[in-house]
């Protein structure tokens, strides 16, 4: 099922929300800022030269006219989120500065997931006064997270990015430790760790823990043993196992399991 909901639209901005996406996005771009905030499953955006990855309580940002797909990361984990459309006019004139750009485009705030969703109760009252003056509580709180329009290079890796994901598609299920993957990037490990984040949406761990559970997933059947599956993966134990499935999947391993015909 794949539900896309108008809220409403004020001037030259609009809500969405969607449910249970399971369609992927071939590329485009929007005249407008695309700000969800992700309620279920992985958001991935691809751009030009990297993906972004943002989980639920997430919020993602595409800036004007950004060319970007969104494939599926898995079929069986539908994406759900509220999207707000703004422009860039409408955006500077509340931030009473010109060109604000989002060069970070996926992080977590919860101050600022309060904010939206007045902002959207706002939207479906369809009240202008209320409308503005939550919209501008929003950008001020949304703001912090903007920047001056960086070069490639101040965030992304000036090795091949193709090494860095080779390295990890390769090793992923042994004990690699960031300061191996940076090594790769010849960098040291935090500025490493700052710039991956920026790059793709998730720390160097926690992107390995998503591959981890994602290719655990796609070999479970009836009959696995799920601790062994475990070990197999490098975790420690089953619970850790079991808490980062439920967290990149949405249910406990044993329930997947159960849950095959």
């Amino acid at each position: 099922m794949n539900v896309l909901k108008k809220i409403n639209s004020f001037g030259k901005m609009e809500m969405l929300t969607v449910v249970a996406q399971q369609q992927p996005f071939p590329e485009h771009f929007h005249e407008t800022f695309c700000i969800s905030l992700i309620t279920k499953g992985i958001e991935c955006v691809k751009l030009k030269n990297r993906e972004i990855y943002s989980e639920a309580g997430s919020f993602s940002i595409t800036n004007p006219r950004e060319v970007h797909s969104n494939p599926v990361i898995d079929n069986e984990i539908p994406l759900s989120f509220h999207t707000l459309y703004l422009d860039q006019h409408t955006l500077d004139t509340f931030a009473q500065k010109e060109g604000v750009f989002f060069e970070k485009r996926s992080f977590s705030d919860e101050t600022l997931e309060v904010a939206f969703f007045s902002l959207k109760k706002a939207f479906e009252k369809n009240d202008p006064i209320v409308l503005e003056k939550t919209l501008k509580e929003f950008i001020v709180l949304l703001l912090p997270h903007s920047s001056v329009k960086a070069n490639d290079d101040d965030f992304c890796f000036k090795e091949d990015w193709n090494l860095i994901f080779e390295f990890i598609d390769t090793k992923f299920k042994e004990k690699i430790t960031v300061e191996d993957i940076s090594r790769i990037a010849l960098m040291d490990k935090f500025n490493f760790s700052k710039k991956f984040k920026n790059t793709t949406g998730m720390s160097p761990m926690n992107y390995i823990l998503m591959k981890r559970i994602f290719s655990a997933k796609a070999i479970i059947n009836k009959s696995t043993n799920l601790t062994d599956l475990a070990y197999t993966f490098n975790f420690s134990d089953i619970a850790h196992f079991s808490k980062t499935f439920k967290r990149f999947v949405g249910i406990a391993p044993k329930q997947y399991k159960n849950n095959l015909t």
